[in-house]
């Protein structure tokens, strides 16, 4: 075997292979031997279109069958030389080492493709990997020689997945503001810990495809490409932990009905404050990070821009009807100016410099408002606002008794409150101290307004009372919900032509 270039002992380690699909329609190929190995061998070559030779004195009744159909030719003798002329690949397919051996000779001599299916199978020039086909896809799992039991596993694995998927429907799980309080959404909120544990889970699953996690303060939503069965369905409510939750406390929503949610949120009509834009911006985060670590890919990216562009259509025509609708922000700084009038006077100190707090940073230095920010990171760089002054975490305790607001918007992954009693000791507000605390969950103790009548806490439900949001969507926009409806289904329509596309 040293004679054909081979060093033994580098190749019992497996090598490094070269993927490739062979075209073997239309043209000759060889397999030496006729048992059990090697029909598997016969199978694949018929089913790839080649002309094929079988050389075996004896053949099982399989191939037996195939030659006296026409669709091989076997030539019931021993192995020559000969055999080889004019194929362009051979399997050495028999019991005997010493007969393949014979067969890899011949192939070098005259420069053919050689395969053997025997425990020297490292000196031939070609494996065969585990395959199986899937919808016109041919799918191919090698180790390179290393472990053909691994590479079967495997094969059965993602065949098993794969077929899971035959079923894939867009589906959403979820609830919301307009189905639970605040409280009872904050004993749904993940940690960015559980979140990734979760998401762990949920990528291994047979059955999903992609999927991305929302959450927010008004709203906790899986939204995903999977296989919508009611087996499904209940795992992902369960791994979401909403399983203790009514059929009325939350949402199973299929296809069409999912999609027509997207657009409605992403339009803002599901929004505490209708036509808010910052729903906009969190969903594109959701789906950039999914995306980013592979959980997420071109099919949720393709419905959530066709969602975007149905929300834009609906923007445009409700535009009358949404231009007292406001986000978080705009909503906190007008409760705000309802307990000081203008905040101009008033020094602010803002907890949190993320995507909220600069909204929020923004409105506040168009008011004139004197504002402390602590971020929740390192201070950052290229801020040069005369109103504003960033300070670290350490200086907290100090800067709230000088203050007459508290804005806390960084996102509280901690157990229990960030700011409790403990904060305002020997220093109880003498004179009007609002905390708007626009955390989920909240991070304000509610118990601190005992401290002091002077003291005012704002939560997000308390954003949320007195808006039109409280009646349905169907209430209050009818006619604007008909045109949605019509653009929704010209885009859904397109969304599933592109998903039987990838199919």
């Amino acid at each position: 075997m040293k004679s054909l270039g081979y060093n033994l002992k580098d190749c019992l380690g497996g090598r490094r292979i070269l993927p490739v699909a062979l075209l073997v329609g239309g043209r000759k190929t060889l397999v030496v031997g006729a048992g059990k190995i090697a029909s598997r061998k016969i199978k694949l070559l018929l089913e790839a279109g080649a002309i094929l030779s079988v050389v075996a004195p004896e053949a099982s009744e399989e191939v037996k069958e195939l030659a006296c159909n026409g669709k091989l030719v076997w030539y019931e003798r021993n192995f020559n030389d000969s055999d080889i002329s004019d194929q362009i690949l051979v399997h050495a397919a028999t019991s005997s080492r010493r007969v393949n051996s014979s067969v890899l000779a011949a192939c070098r001599s005259k420069g053919v493709l050689c395969n053997i299916v025997d425990k020297g199978w490292h000196m031939g020039d070609f494996i065969a990997p585990a395959t199986f086909e899937w919808k016109g896809l041919t799918i191919s799992i090698s180790s390179g020689g290393r472990s053909c039991r691994r590479s079967r596993m495997l094969k059965e694995l993602l065949k098993s997945h794969l077929e899971s998927l035959e079923s894939l429907e867009l589906l959403i799980i979820g609830t919301d503001h307009r189905r639970l309080s605040l409280a009872e959404r904050s004993k749904l909120h993940h940690s960015r810990h559980e979140m990734e544990n979760i998401a762990e889970r949920l990528s291994l699953a047979s059955g999903i495809a992609e999927f991305f996690i929302l959450e927010t303060c008004n709203r906790i939503e899986l939204v995903a490409m999977s296989n919508s069965g009611k087996a499904m369905q209940n795992f992902l409510i369960e791994s979401m932990g909403m399983q203790s939750l009514s059929g009325d406390s939350r949402y199973v929503l299929k296809g069409f009905d999912a999609f027509l949610h997207l657009v409605h949120t992403l339009s803002g009509l599901n929004s505490q404050s209708p036509g808010e834009t910052e729903i906009v911006s969190q969903i594109k985060d959701a789906i950039d990070r999914a995306q980013k670590i592979g959980h997420s890919g071109s099919v949720l990216r393709d419905c959530i821009d066709k969602a975007l562009n149905a929300s834009k259509f609906a923007r445009k025509e409700a535009r009358p009807s949404f231009q007292n609708g406001r986000g978080i922000a705009s909503s906190c700084i007008a409760r705000l100016e309802k307990i000081y009038g203008r905040l101009g006077s008033r020094r602010v100190l803002l907890v949190g410099y993320g995507q909220l707090g600069k909204i929020i940073a923004t409105k506040l230095i168009s008011l004139k408002a004197r504002t402390s920010i602590i971020p929740s990171s390192e201070r950052p760089a290229g801020v040069n606002e005369p109103l504003i002054s960033f300070h670290p975490l350490s200086d907290f305790k100090n800067l709230i008794h000088s203050h007459d607001v508290l804005i806390l918007a960084m996102r509280n992954d901690k157990s229990g409150y960030f700011l409790t009693k403990n904060d305002f000791h020997g220093h109880i507000p003498r004179k009007p101290f609002a905390i708007a605390d626009l955390c989920f969950p909240p991070s304000a103790d509610p118990e601190i307004t005992d401290l002091s009548k002077h003291i005012s806490l704002i939560n997000l439900d308390d954003l949320k009372a007195g808006d039109r949001q409280s009646e349905s969507p169907n209430q209050v926009y009818p006619d604007l919900l008909g045109k949605i409806l019509i653009k929704s289904k010209e885009l859904y329509a397109r969304f599933e032509k592109n998903i039987e596309a990838w199919d």
